[in-house]
């Protein structure tokens, strides 16, 4: 469901919640991207949030 492109918000909560743990993780923001498949911008976005 997170990675399907949906975008309702119960995804969209979800989605928001991973990238913020990928990102404490130590992730890279361009492999958080890629395996969400959306774009670099749209991580550092929903990143800022936390």
């Amino acid at each position: 469901m997170l990675v399907s492109g949906s975008s309702s918000s119960l995804v969209r909560d979800l989605r928001t919640e991973f990238v913020q743990l990928a990102i404490a993780d130590g992730h890279a923001l361009k492999d958080i991207a890629s395996f969400l498949h959306v774009s670099h911008e749209t991580v550092r976005r929903i990143g800022k949030g936390r």
